[in-house]
C-alpha cells in the first residue's frame, strides 16, 4: 500500500502574503493576488517508504507515477548482499530474501533517528533476521556480509541505497 504523502506531488500554492520576512521586518504592501501557480518544469516527488518506494512527477496537471526498470510502479524497499559481494535492491533483494535472510535488509526506516537503546530499537530487533548493532554514537547500525567482508551500515545508507533503484525520473 502507498504512503498517504501523495500531498507532497501537488504543485505549491503562492501565499497572498509572504510566510516569513527575511530582513525581520513585516509588510503588508502585497500587490500579489494569484493564489495559485503554474509549473513550467516537471516537479518529481519521491516516496522512500518502509516497505515500498516509489516516484512520481507532476506534469500537465497530474501526477504520474514513474515505472522501475521492470515496469513495476512501486519498488520493495529491501537490500541485499550476495556471499560473492553482489548488492541486489528492489525485487531482487526481497526475491532473494528467503534464501539469504541474515543478509537482506527490509524496514530499516524504522531505526532512522533513535537510539540503539530505544525500547523500540530493542522490540524490533528480535524481529530482523539481520544484525542491528550499537554504532560508537549510540545509533543503531546494520551489520551484514559483503562478500567475505563484515560491514557496518547505517540505516540511512542503506535507504540511500533503495534510492538507486527507484527511477530517475519519467
Amino acid at each position: 500500500m502507498l504512503s498517504s504523502r501523495w500531498h507532497l506531488l501537488t504543485p505549491p500554492v503562492r501565499p497572498s502574503k509572504p510566510s516569513f520576512f527575511p530582513r525581520g521586518g513585516s509588510s503588508n504592501t502585497n500587490t500579489n493576488t494569484n493564489t495559485t501557480s503554474t509549473l513550467s518544469t516537471p516537479c518529481i516527488g519521491i516516496d522512500l517508504g518502509t516497505t515500498y518506494s516509489c516516484c512520481g512527477v507532476w506534469r500537465n496537471d497530474r501526477v504520474e507515477i514513474c515505472p522501475n526498470d521492470q515496469g513495476s510502479r512501486i519498488t520493495p524497499s529491501y537490500v541485499s548482499f550476495s556471499h560473492d559481494g553482489t548488492r541486489l535492491t528492489g525485487d531482487a533483494a526481497k526475491n532473494a530474501a528467503p534464501s539469504n535472510p541474515t543478509n537482506t535488509v527490509f524496514d530499516v526506516k524504522r531505526l532512522i533517528g533513535r537510539k540503539y537503546k530505544d525500547p523500540s530499537v530493542q522490540s524490533d530487533k528480535k524481529l530482523f533476521p539481520y544484525e542491528i548493532v550499537e554504532d560508537k554514537d549510540g545509533k543503531p547500525s546494520v551489520k551484514v556480509m559483503v562478500g567475505t567482508e563484515q560491514k557496518m551500515m547505517s540505516p540511512e545508507e542503506v535507504s540511500g541505497m533503495v534510492r538507486t533503484r527507484t527511477p530517475q525520473g519519467c
